[in-house]
């Protein structure tokens, strides 16, 4: 059921147009005329200000005064809080997004773009860059004790090696006694006590 205003070439769905009622006494503001309804219908279906202002039959500075009203800002305040309510992004709408995106790429670049940015999006390159760095480190290690090849790092002291190994071994004793094994304890073989 449709609600048509006879001076308007527009028309008014009844939702839209109870969806508009239904905010005056929520947000304690007068009842809009029916041309201002369908001013705030058209604004509210994405025309521009001119163009509601021109299917409401108003003037674009009667329409602007509107929107600035006390009534106008309500109005406008409440629908984008009820529509940012609504809208939610997620890990998974963005890969949908991003899968479409891929799909109708044009040409090779465009679907390597998209595949980076689910990459990116899905951390898959956490663990590339992580080991990267870790190369990079032991690279610089390697360059800053001249090392060129394994047989240096064989030939090696312990107290070099420690050295090289970095301040996280420093204090560590390679001459600990070994910790006695007690016979209550579940690994405890008696015949390989010696």
């Amino acid at each position: 059921m449709t609600i048509y205003y006879q001076s308007m070439r527009k028309m008014i769905v009844d939702s839209d147009l109870a969806l508009l009622q239904s905010l005056y006494p929520l947000l304690d503001i007068p009842a809009l005329t029916s041309q201002e309804e369908e001013f705030f219908y058209q604004h509210m279906k994405g025309s521009n200000i001119e163009a509601a202002a021109k299917a409401a039959g108003m003037p674009v500075a009667t329409a602007q005064r509107l929107l600035r009203s006390d009534a106008g800002t309500a109005i406008l305040d409440y629908l984008h809080s009820q529509t940012m309510a609504r809208i939610t992004v997620n890990k998974d709408l963005l890969t949908t997004m991003l899968m479409e995106a891929h799909r109708h790429a044009a040409n090779a670049t465009e679907e390597i773009m998209a595949i980076k940015e689910l990459g990116k999006l899905h951390d898959a390159y956490d663990e590339v860059k992580n080991n990267r760095t870790k190369a990079s480190g032991v690279n610089l290690l390697i360059q800053q004790n001249n090392i060129t090849n394994i047989k240096q790092v064989q030939r090696m002291s312990d107290e070099e090696l420690m050295a090289l190994a970095g301040p996280s071994f420093q204090g560590f004793n390679l001459e600990a006694e070994p910790l006695p094994i007690s016979e209550t304890d579940p690994d405890y073989d008696p015949e390989l006590d010696v």
